[in-house]
């Protein structure tokens, strides 16, 4: 009886490890803020090169200004970010700002199977929550966390 339960334990470990090893690398979200870093300040062909991904600069640049206009005005935010699963593939949001309102622009990539990225999608924050209710995994590199105000004295 130790034996089988023994057996049992070591599989559900294998099983469970099996699991964790289909989750994308935690480096893609380094990668993901950075190239969103460089494709607000216009860097498209270094952003392709950080990602990855077959895409011309010209296209990239043709889909950001078509599709990103608070993306090309400035600073992005680079703390959160949340990778999640749909069906079998894998995705990369990021908000292009604090996302303390359900509109604000946020960049998906795609990931495939989670090996690199495959594309750029647009979409807003209140989209991508409702994306993470319905997967079934996913991951943050930094959870929205909305600021507490804070009571200061006047003594």
């Amino acid at each position: 009886m130790g034996k089988r339960m023994a057996a049992l334990m070591l599989c559900a470990a294998l099983a469970m490890g099996g699991v964790a090893l289909a989750r994308p690398d935690d480096g893609l979200f380094e990668k993901g803020k950075n190239a969103m870093g460089l494709l607000s300040y216009g860097e498209y062909g270094k952003a392709i090169e950080t990602l990855g991904m077959s895409v011309s600069a010209g296209e990239l640049k043709e889909q950001m200004e078509k599709d990103f206009s608070m993306l090309l005005r400035g600073t992005v935010q680079t703390k959160v970010a949340v990778m999640f699963r749909e069906d079998r593939e894998w995705y990369l949001a990021i908000p292009v700002s604090d996302p303390g309102e359900d509109r604000v622009e946020t960049l998906v990539y795609s990931l495939g199977d989670g090996s690199g990225f495959t594309g750029i999608q647009k979409s807003t924050w209140g989209d991508v929550r409702a994306r993470l209710d319905e997967s079934p995994e996913y991951v943050w590199n930094e959870e929205y966390q909305p600021a507490s105000p804070v009571l200061m004295s006047d003594l």
